[in-house]
């Protein structure tokens, strides 16, 4: 816990189980307690819990869920959480990246994930979590989502991701089926933010204040239409 409130001090520690705690709206009208996400995350690190069935990960999902609980903490804990439309989208499968990503006259930037040892679940964990806070910054300019790959699989082929690469970033700014990788490895969210800032400084930008993906004309190679 003092990890995550040390770079989160407006983050409030697990209330007692017999403590009132007021409820955060969240986005749809419903509402969730702020300290229960806290309390289930520890509980799950610190007990562990049986095998479940993730419709990302698969079976055998206990890190991917305590990633998941870790995720809605931070976004609970955030001053104006309801307010965070730019929170990374969850893509769960192959016709969703096309229609989401692909499909998108916008700029979208999508973080591949893949099951693993322990380690490498802990990796994934902390680069989703700072690509969260990487979204934040940048707000509506570019749209970000999280992606396993063995639940895209024919997209994580066709823009060569392997799991043994993952956690892999790319930035997906033309109408071409082409993307581009950004570099996570020694970085801090506010390093990848400027990187992909300045990637897409040259594209125009709708009215929700997304960056538009660049044309090019059909049979004339990148030349800009």
């Amino acid at each position: 816990w003092s990890w995550l409130q040390a770079d989160h001090p407006n983050t409030r520690a697990p209330a007692p189980d017999n403590q009132s705690v007021p409820h955060s709206k969240l986005p749809g009208g419903g509402t969730q307690s702020s300290a229960s996400p806290a309390r289930a995350a520890a509980i799950i690190m610190a007990t562990g819990v049986p095998d479940c069935v993730c419709p990302i990960h698969g079976p055998g999902t206990r890190a991917a869920l305590v990633r998941t609980l870790l995720l809605l903490l931070v976004f609970l804990a955030s001053d104006g959480a309801a307010a965070h439309a730019s929170d990374p989208a969850i893509i769960s499968s192959d016709g969703m990246f096309e229609n989401k990503v692909l499909a998108d006259e916008g700029a979208w930037a999508v973080l591949f994930v893949a099951a693993g040892d322990e380690e490498q679940e802990e990796k994934m964990m902390m680069t989703e979590l700072m690509v969260t806070h990487t979204a934040r910054q940048l707000g509506p300019l570019v749209k970000f989502a999280v992606a396993d790959v063995s639940a895209c699989k024919t997209a994580a082929n066709e823009f060569n991701v392997r799991s043994k690469r993952c956690p892999k970033l790319l930035l997906f700014s033309t109408r071409a089926r082409e993307a581009e990788v950004i570099k996570l490895a020694d970085r801090e969210s506010n390093e990848v933010a400027q990187d992909i800032k300045d990637k897409l400084a040259e594209l125009s930008v709708g009215k929700s204040g997304q960056a538009l993906k660049k044309t090019y004309a059909v049979g004339f190679g990148h030349d800009e239409t």
